[in-house]
């Protein structure tokens, strides 16, 4: 439990906190980081969680808990594997040597009880993306992590829209984004789908979180542990996942009455009233791109400017008003060539139809047109002139979604357990090495400096 050292305006420790986190005011709006260290030579991932989720989500910390259920213990420890080339298939996966390092960011939410202040109802896409940037390049200055070796970014769920305004403030600040991992997330592409219901808000003007929490993430939890063969409590008390009981209330016990669990200690990952207590909260409402945003108004009604990170107000006066541009602002003025490079894993899970059918082709489209945007004038003439290697170059284009998009067994939280936490970190390894052999090949095909 620590706070941000740097910031003169930062809150007193928070006893809230779990071990490794991290409590800052970065432009005006709270922020909890989690940071592990891996190898300094290899890239830093970063994680960003999804809506109505702390990074939390991504490292565990809960009594209890076991970091072999959760992504990051896995990202930093580097499962190793043996694909073959260009399949969607994995091999067995042993755990290694140290791999990356690890920085989870949460975003400002609202929770009971409380971890951060509740004071950013009108916390906006593009300033999700400069905060955690810049939250980034203070963990780089601070673990002293060179900005040369970059980042890899891990966007989940609602965090797909924040992966341009994370990439133009990290190259304002000296680092570039090596490859964007999406986990069945969501790009800011107008048109996916229509707004949902107009939400409920809290006091402090936050979208409440627990309906979609208890009638939708829920659902996915459970599935994952029934992927990792959990069939222990799913409370910190004693009721069990399928409303049974259970007398055994430690949730790392051997005796779970499943003698083939894959974790080996019958671990349930996160047990249900611990998870929307400690894991979820309220979020602020443009950042789900659903038509809305929170307008900060003053004590006579005037609406106050927010900008890019100006807060004018202590006070959470204001209202949720209709803005068909919230969540859509930063991409909207962005050219696909110009984002860094993408891949994805999604589910195969019909409970999270949406990412399991819709994600790869989403992704596949701005893959495609991502490496295609990157061939300049000149080099376009060259293929032109000819043709044959203009068509090996479109073969290469078509094929590179088949290797840059996988599917990974599970829900939304496909990540959860430690049997997809372990597969996940596996395929991020993966990637990186595929996104290296397709940019190589493409350079290669394009008669472009090798010691770029």
């Amino acid at each position: 439990m620590d706070c941000d050292p740097g910031s003169s305006s930062s809150p007193p420790p928070n006893p809230n906190l779990y071990d490794g986190e991290v409590l800052w005011t970065i432009n005006n709006a709270p922020t909890i980081t989690y940071f592990k260290r891996g190898d300094t030579n290899r890239p830093l991932c970063v994680l960003i969680p999804g809506a109505a989720h702390l990074a939390r989500i991504f490292y565990g910390g809960h009594k209890s808990h076991d970091p072999r259920d959760f992504l990051a213990h896995w990202l930093v420890t580097n499962p190793t594997s043996n694909p073959k080339s260009g399949s969607s298939k994995l091999d067995s996966m042993t755990e290694g040597e140290a791999g990356y390092n690890i920085l989870a960011i949460s975003y400002p939410l609202e929770t009971t009880p409380p971890l951060m202040p509740s004071t950013r109802p009108d916390f906006t896409v593009r300033e999700w993306g400069v905060q955690a940037a810049e939250a980034t390049k203070r963990v780089m200055d601070r673990e002293r992590l060179s900005c040369d070796v970059g980042v890899i970014l891990l966007v989940w769920s609602m965090a797909g829209k924040i992966i341009a305004p994370f990439d133009q403030a990290a190259r304002a600040r000296g680092f570039d984004v090596r490859l964007v991992v999406s986990l069945n997330s969501t790009p800011p592409l107008r048109g996916l789908r229509g707004n949902p219901p107009r939400p409920a808000v809290s006091q402090a003007g936050y979208v409440h979180g627990g309906h979609v929490s208890d009638e939708y993430f829920l659902r996915q939890l459970r599935e994952q542990r029934a992927i990792n063969s959990c069939a222990s409590t799913s409370t910190s008390g004693s009721e069990s996942v399928d409303g049974g009981k259970n007398s055994n209330n430690d949730s790392k016990s051997g005796n779970s009455g499943n003698s083939d669990n894959t974790n080996g200690s019958g671990s349930i990952i996160v047990p249900d009233d611990i998870f929307i207590k400690e894991y979820t909260g309220n979020f602020p409402v443009g950042l789900a791109a659903w038509g809305l945003r929170w307008s900060r108004q003053d004590q006579d009604g005037t609406t106050i400017n927010n900008g890019n990170s100006t807060v004018h107000s202590s006070s959470n006066g204001g209202k949720m008003i209709d803005d068909p541009h919230a969540g859509y602002e930063v991409f909207d003025e962005t050219t696909i060539k110009d984002l860094p490079p993408m891949c994805a894993l999604y589910g195969d899970s019909p409970a999270d139809l949406r990412h399991s059918a819709g994600d790869r082709s989403m992704w596949a489209f701005l893959i495609s047109h991502n490496l295609m945007g990157g061939i300049n004038a000149k080099e376009s003439r060259f293929l032109a002139e000819n043709p044959e290697v203009g068509k090996r170059v479109i073969k290469l284009i078509h094929a590179a979604p088949d290797r840059l998009c996988a599917e990974v067994e599970g829900g939304h939280h496909f990540f959860l357990g430690e049997k997809g936490a372990k597969r996940t970190a596996t395929w991020v390894i993966e990637m990186e090495k595929r996104m290296q052999e397709v940019k190589r090949e493409l350079d290669i095909l394009l008669g472009r400096d090798q010691t770029r």
